[in-house]
């Protein structure tokens, strides 16, 4: 076996015989050749096969533990050394309206779903109550752990549910999450190699690996360039961003990474060094924090006063808003928050929910922001009030 430019390659059967034979007339000052067939050649035969099981046992377990070509848990196994862990397999969810008798109480895993087309098969979460009027918001999962099990376009039957259950309205399915397959072998090393990118240089990926260092969340920074933005002159960059850090540490960390050479654009200036010691100015533009206000109007189940959900509504919406890591150029639909507010026991439905930016006076039901901002909600923006 030899390492020829970092690799291992293996030696076939004759050429470990050959180099065995030599090695040994070399050293033997009384035989000059190995008799075919003899006792010598039969033991350099043998050792050779020995040698030749063992190289290609060491070819495979420097194969399977190579990062670019392990596979399976194995593979999880590497990665996860450097913090990489493979993507689960989630469920598909949704949220619909379900009808049936009012003040029925329906049991988790009661009501089974399936779409019409691709026929996946979805089941209730979750206890529910049917209010005054026979109506539910349910929030339903995939039995399956499967991609694209949802769509937009999905219309769903019920399959088997209680004689209380009457209809699910196919027009107020929201809040879709299509599903995920575990990662496969070749996603997860992909991934595993933009990881690596962390410490190197120049390339878009690299680029945002060394920021990204400096936020809460990814979707915090974008970088435009005349690779993403087409109207943009070449050599400058626009580098938009809400680190979590000093506007000094961070405009350092974009030098290091960029280098000079580059027209920085932006509304934050920083004065530092080049290599040099002379004078660089470095630009970001650094996000504006837009303030969403929700007003949401909820009914609650019987023997719980409203005045004592809201604190728990506001608590649920504000934690689910950190957790999705809304970052720039967000969305903010309404209906987002509506299954948060539902998992607060003791609400049986939201009958309003309205969201607007501080600058509105309107509330609608979706905010877009620009490129440059990124949302905000606290428990101080949300208005709570009882269903009539």
């Amino acid at each position: 076996m030899e390492i020829q430019n970092g690799k291992l390659k293996n030696l076939t059967k004759e050429e470990i015989r050959n180099l065995l034979e030599e090695e040994f007339l070399s050293n033997c000052e009384n035989i000059d050749s190995v008799k075919k067939g003899g006792i010598l050649d039969y033991i350099f035969n043998l050792s050779a096969e020995t040698e030749l099981h063992l190289q290609n046992l060491i070819g495979y377990i420097a194969e399977i533990a190579n990062p670019e070509s392990s596979e399976g848990k194995l593979q999880d196994s590497l990665y996860e050394r450097i913090g990489v862990k493979r993507l689960p397999a989630r469920k598909g969810r949704f949220s619909a309206r379900v009808r049936g008798v009012p003040g029925k109480n329906i049991s988790h895993n009661s009501i089974l779903l399936a779409d019409s087309t691709t026929k996946c098969e979805f089941i209730n979460n979750g206890d529910f109550t049917f209010n005054q009027d026979g109506i539910a918001n349910v929030i339903f999962d995939s039995v399956e752990y499967n991609e694209d099990t949802v769509t937009e376009e999905s219309e769903f039957i019920i399959v088997r549910a209680p004689k209380t259950v009457t209809s699910v309205d196919n027009s107020t399915v929201t809040d879709i999450f299509a599903g995920q397959n575990r990662e496969s072998d070749d996603d997860y090393r992909i991934r595993f190699r933009n990881s690596k990118a962390l410490n190197s240089k120049a390339t878009h990926k690299a680029n945002l690996a060394n920021l990204g260092k400096y936020l809460d969340n990814p979707a915090l920074l974008n970088i435009i360039d005349k690779n993403s933005e087409n109207s943009m002159n070449p050599y400058f960059v626009k580098i938009v961003a809400k680190p979590n850090t000093t506007d000094e540490v961070f405009a350092q960390a974009i030098l290091d990474t960029f280098g000079a050479g580059i027209i920085f654009q932006g509304n934050t200036s920083v004065l530092l060094k080049d290599t040099l010691n002379n004078d660089i100015t470095v630009k970001y533009q650094k996000a504006e924090v837009i303030p969403i206000f929700l007003k949401i109007k909820i009914l609650s189940k019987s023997g719980f006063s409203e005045e004592s959900l809201f604190d728990g509504i506001k608590s649920a919406i504000t934690n689910y808003f950190q957790k999705q890591g809304f970052g720039l150029g967000a969305t903010v639909y309404a209906t987002e928050f509506i299954i948060p507010t539902l998992e607060v026991e003791g609400v049986e439905a939201v009958s309003n929910i309205s969201v607007k930016r501080d600058s509105e006076e309107n509330y609608t039901d979706i905010v877009n922001l620009a490129y440059n901002e990124v949302p905000q909600i606290n428990e101080s923006q949300i208005t709570t009030e009882g269903a009539a």
